[in-house]
């Protein structure tokens, strides 16, 4: 199984090697960042994965339409200028 962070530079954590665990599961590839406006740039480092986990890069529906091995999507909650929790991408666009 391929699995790609999308944004690896935007989680934190206490210890330095907090991505280990999933490379139990299969190829890890770590991106520190994907730039969020770059559509083809998110398409290439999704591209072959199964599994991707973002926290602040969108995923829309046109760009999960190009990812056929996609699996599964993990989120991380954002909040807008408000304060309200918004997740980057609808429930029912991803892919089981």
């Amino acid at each position: 199984m391929r699995i790609a962070i999308l944004d690896a530079g935007t989680f934190y954590f206490d210890n330095d090697e907090p991505w280990a665990p999933l490379a139990e599961f299969g190829e890890l590839v770590i991106h520190q960042h994907t730039k969020h406006d770059d559509a083809d740039l998110i398409l290439e480092h999704c591209k072959g994965c199964e599994v991707v986990l973002t926290n602040k890069v969108p995923l829309t529906a046109e760009t999960l339409a190009r990812l056929p091995e996609l699996k599964a999507v993990w989120l991380s909650m954002q909040y807008d200028k408000a304060g309200k929790g918004v997740a980057n991408v609808r429930p029912q666009l991803i892919k089981g």
